[in-house]
Order: structure tokens, then C-alpha cells, then sequence
């Protein structure tokens, strides 16, 4: 297992190494290469109050902001999952930096729109101790090569942003609440003591690596607009959700002509809508 896993991680620093070279740009399609959203395009505080009190938590793993969000409340074991194998190593890289750096540090590493130019290389050194060793591996083999800045403009991310304010500050903050002071500190604290796995994996054969665990919340995020609604309900079927349990998707009505058909198909299958706003259903089934 451990040649298995070293191996693995020597491909996924090949294919990283290759996008940054350009050598390799089909990052956009799904698949085990794909992009990391830097940031999510999803109004967390719009479903916020459901994050709240759960211990145990199953997520998509995207950018990992939801994910932040939950250990800023208090969770204390997360299982994420996503296609592509680049994501598990940003989410390590963002929970080391919150254990380790100030929020304005934090800010100027991830949020910032002067990323290139505002010296956040020199902040790696703050916290790379402190992420899992495969990780660790894998941000000191770019680094090596690359600065901070040269990889997150680079297409190993996806400059894509539905929010309309990355360039402001004062709303990403509002957004990112963690970013705000108090909540930031609770962060901080939490991320010292959170318990991660993540692991590759289509939603298709989700239950094949998590196997009889039981969660508090189950997060998938919009991967209902990427999945047929028949088989994303056979999906999730057998996932065990705990009494008091919530589980969360968000819905993009606006991805195909179709949708208000799946979206009432879910509806049907016990999933109520609790907040909505311009383009997104957050639709939520309780436990």
C-alpha cells in the first residue's frame, strides 16, 4: 500500500508539474486532473445555520471553504471527496495555513486579488510542517520550481467566480465570514484539531470508500447538475445519516431546461427547498 501511495502522489506532482509548464492544459474537464476552485462560487451564508453542531461531516471537497466554514462551528472529523485528485492537497494547505497564520496573512494568501505581487510566498515556510506529509511533498515539489503566485494564476486553479465580488474586499469577508475576527480565531483554534480524510472519488462509488461511517452532514454541493437525478438518488441511497442529520445539496436551475423537472424529482424524494436565491435552490432532507 505504501508503494501504491507514493506512486499516486508521484503522478499527481507529474500532472501538476505538467500544467504548469503547459504541457498539459485539459483541466477543466472532470476527471482525476481536473482544476481546484480557488474559492467557492456558492453563498455560504445562506446555508450556514446547517453547518452548525455537526460532528461528523461528509463534503465535496471543491475549495473547501464549506469545509472551513464547518470546522470553524466546531466539527471534528471530515471525510471529502472530489474527482479530481488536486483538491486534497489545497484543503490541507488552507487548514495548515489557518492553524498558523494571522486572518490578514490568511486573507492575502487565498483571497486576495494581489496574490502575485503581495509576497505570500513567504508565508508557505509559516505552516508547511504542519500539513500531512503527502501534501507537504507535493506543494515543496512545486514550489521548488514555481512561486506562489505562478500557481495560483496558473491553471491548476480555475479562474472562474460566480460571486461578482473578488475584487472587493470588504464583500468577500462578509462572504467568507471566517475571515471575520471572531469567527477567524474559532478557525484557527479548530483547525489545530480537526481530524481530515480525503480521498478521490466519482459520487458513483462514494459508498465503496466510505464504507458503514455515519455522518451529521452530508454535503454534495451542485453535483445534482452534473448527475442525472435518477442515479444521483442511487447514489446517496444508502448513506448513513445520523438522527437529527441533514442532507445539503445546492441546485443550479439555470444549467439546463430540464432542471424544474429534477429539482421537483428531488422535492418528491423528500428534499425541501429552504432558501433560494437568483440562480440556486439549497434544497435540504432532515433526519
Amino acid at each position: 500500500m505504501k508503494t501504491e501511495i507514493n506512486k499516486d502522489l508521484e503522478n499527481d506532482i507529474y500532472f501538476a508539474l505538467e500544467i504548469l509548464n503547459h504541457n498539459y492544459t485539459d483541466t477543466v474537464k472532470f476527471n482525476n486532473y481536473s482544476h481546484i476552485y480557488r474559492f467557492t462560487n456558492e453563498p455560504i451564508n445562506s446555508y450556514a445555520k446547517y453547518l452548525k453542531d455537526k460532528k461528523d461531516i461528509l463534503s465535496v471537497t471543491g475549495s473547501g471553504d464549506q469545509i472551513l466554514k464547518c470546522i470553524t462551528y466546531g466539527t471534528k472529523n471530515v471525510d471529502t471527496f472530489d474527482i479530481s485528485n488536486f483538491p486534497k492537497y489545497f484543503l490541507d494547505m488552507k487548514v495548515a495555513a489557518a492553524s498558523n497564520l494571522s486572518k490578514e496573512e490568511f486573507y492575502k494568501m487565498f483571497y486576495s486579488d494581489e496574490f502575485e505581487t503581495n509576497g505570500s510566498n513567504m508565508l508557505y515556510p509559516k505552516f508547511r510542517d504542519e500539513m500531512p506529509l503527502r501534501s507537504k511533498i507535493f506543494w515543496d515539489s512545486l514550489m521548488s520550481s514555481y512561486s506562489w503566485g505562478q500557481i495560483y494564476s496558473s491553471r491548476l486553479f480555475t479562474h472562474r467566480n460566480g460571486l461578482g465580488f473578488v475584487n472587493d474586499k470588504e464583500k468577500m469577508i462578509e462572504h467568507y465570514s471566517f475571515l471575520k475576527d471572531d469567527e477567524y480565531e474559532k478557525l484557527k483554534e479548530n483547525s489545530k484539531k480537526v481530524s481530515i480524510n480525503s480521498f478521490t472519488s466519482n459520487i458513483s462509488d462514494l459508498n465503496d470508500n466510505i464504507g458503514n461511517s455515519s455522518y451529521d452532514l452530508a454535503f454534495f454541493s451542485n453535483i445534482v447538475d452534473y448527475v442525472k437525478v435518477d442515479l444521483f438518488k442511487d447514489y446517496i441511497s444508502n448513506l448513513r445519516i445520523n438522527n437529527g442529520g441533514i442532507l445539503l445539496n445546492t441546485f443550479n436551475i439555470a444549467s439546463g431546461a430540464n432542471r424544474y423537472n429534477d429539482y421537483q424529482l428531488l422535492k418528491d424524494d423528500g428534499f425541501k427547498e429552504e432558501k433560494t436565491d437568483r440562480i440556486t435552490r439549497l434544497l435540504v432532507k432532515k433526519f
